[in-house]
């Protein structure tokens, strides 16, 4: 039986299967001076020009249709196609008709004659432009998702986070630089093992906890843990969350660590610094609470009282009531600008520089007429030293303090009083009237040449004196409003009570006023009350 490949294919037949195999077939001497001396196939689709055209060109003429730059390497390969006898293949470019750039496979057959001698080429062209496009874009995407590849390498590789993914049987898929470095494994040696594998079992139980927890939540997860297998206690916050799959079923859960141990013990050292600075105020406070009068004055016919409410745990604020002989009393009150340890340093500097000391550095008492006796300095002269004494100073001593230093006698009621920035006394008289007396002058410190003036008014029995802070009157409501003197004026013409009692309630109403126990300024009040015939206290 003959075989199909040995049967003669008739001319028409063979004629009509070149004339549609999609590829250019030739026979060419490629030579120099050489000719393309048969071409069949679809030229037109291929190349875009006609079979006869292309039997028209030289060797030479055709090689001006493929692109310049694939010159050289075609003609390497055809010579050395033509110098060997066998076969070839190769790729190049070349010009359409249409003016575009098309990619050609060219298979190649050298024929030679009987002594092995080249006599020329056969040669099959077929457009391979679509694959190699296709081949392009491919290597495009492969280079473009490499290029990310390692730009989130680099990215991970360089950040001090602890970046690490785990499949669903807990083994690590990925890890990052940070994490070889605080587990101490070298990436190779972690990829494919578990926890359980690489850590000791009371970590590993530890980290497996909070995988579950965000793989069975399908949500982030935030804990504080200790993935350190080095036995160093490290502290890291760890965020887990899971990674699903296209069917939306978690796939790995990712995790991002970061080291916390300095910030964790930096605020365990803040927090001790805090306590121990907490507890240093606060014996500083019970210090300067010990300098505030413990006992009023006993005098018959008249009543003391004074509050006081710091609003931290030191005051700015500073008051005291003493007596200076049988029938003199003396009183000021006094607040020192700003909050705080430097105001309430202050503070305590002049309680101390005006404490009745009866010797030749009191600036409130001097000697009297008799020998050994003391009398007490005019409120003027008292302000004006201690405003030569404390001058504000914007590096040394940036506050000034305001404050009424007054005098009661004893046997006619009468009060001489400085008043230096503060505000003006309030009085309330037996009748049940209260009106605000003016205060002014410049506050202590502010100028070291003030001469400050007396002021006198008169107690009858039955009235009352009381100065007061500014935080007193200046505490706001929740919704901003004031407490404002005109309040604090009704509030203690309305009262009463002994003057004792209503110091405290004073204090109170402006504390309520604003709405909690925690208060923006100190608050303090003194009250002097000169009480009516046969009055008890």
């Amino acid at each position: 039986m003959t075989s199909p490949v040995d049967r003669d294919i008739p001319a028409d037949v063979l004629a009509s299967l070149v004339a549609n195999v999609p590829a250019i077939i030739y026979r060419a001497d490629w030579g120099q001076g050489g000719r393309i001396h048969h071409v069949a196939g679809s030229t037109r689709k291929v190349c875009g020009y006609a079979a006869d055209y292309l039997e028209s060109l030289s060797s030479l003429e055709f090689l001006k249709l493929v692109h310049p730059d694939d010159h050289n390497r075609l003609m390497d390969v055809l010579d050395t196609c033509a110098a060997s006898g066998a076969d070839t293949q190769i790729e190049y470019r070349v010009f359409h008709a249409d003016g575009s750039v098309r990619w050609v496979s060219d298979s190649v057959h050298p024929v030679l004659d009987a002594g092995g001698g080249f006599l020329y080429h056969d040669g099959v062209i077929i457009d391979v432009t679509e694959r190699r496009e296709a081949e392009q874009e491919l290597q495009d995407e492969r280079r473009q998702s490499e290029q990310r590849r390692q730009l989130i390498d680099g990215l991970l590789d360089h950040t001090d986070a602890v970046i690490y993914a785990k499949d669903m049987e807990g083994r690590y898929a990925e890890v990052n630089r940070k994490w070889t470095e605080v587990i101490g494994l070298t990436r190779e040696e972690s990829i494919g093992r578990t926890d359980f594998e690489l850590m000791p079992p009371e970590v590993a139980r530890s980290l497996v906890e909070t995988d579950r927890a965000a793989i069975t939540s399908k949500k982030p997860v935030t804990r504080e843990e200790s993935p350190d297998a080095s036995g160093d206690r490290r502290i890291f916050i760890s965020n887990k969350f899971p990674l699903f799959d296209e069917s939306g079923d978690v796939r790995y859960l990712a995790g991002v660590s970061y080291d916390v141990t300095a910030l964790k013990n930096a605020q365990k050292s803040v927090a001790a610094a805090n306590n121990r600075m907490k507890m240093d105020l606060e014996a500083a406070g019970r210090v300067q609470q010990a300098l505030l009068p413990r006992d009023v004055p006993a005098c018959d016919g008249y009543s003391f009282g004074w509050a006081y409410r710091p609003c931290y745990e030191l005051g700015g604020d500073a008051l005291d009531i003493f007596a200076v002989d049988e029938d003199t009393l003396a009183f000021y009150l006094l607040d020192v600008s700003g909050h705080g340890v430097p105001a309430s340093l202050l503070a305590v500097t002049a309680t101390r520089t005006l404490a009745p000391r009866s010797d030749r550095s009191s600036i409130v008492l001097e000697p009297g007429w008799d020998p050994g006796t003391f009398k007490a300095v005019t409120p003027g002269e008292v302000v004006r030293r201690l405003n030569v004494m404390n001058p504000m100073d914007p590096q040394r001593n940036p506050h000034f303090i305001t404050m009424i230093y007054g005098i009661l006698d004893l046997r006619s009621g009468r009060v001489r009083y400085a008043c230096a920035g503060h505000p003006g006394p309030i009085v309330v008289r037996s009748s049940g009237d209260a009106e605000i007396v003016d205060g002014g002058e410049v506050p202590v410190g502010l100028m070291p040449d003030t001469e400050f003036r007396e002021l006198t008014l008169q107690l009858e029995p039955g009235d009352r004196l009381f100065i007061h802070s500014d935080g007193l009157f200046e505490q706001r409501s929740p919704s901003g409003e004031e407490f404002g003197r005109e309040r604090l004026r009704m509030q203690l013409a309305s009262d009463t009570a002994d003057v004792t009692i209503q110091v405290d309630r004073a204090l109170m109403a402006a504390m309520r006023w604003s709405g909690g126990e925690r208060v923006d300024d100190d608050l303090s009040i003194v009250g002097l009350s000169r009480l009516c015939p046969n009055q008890r206290v």
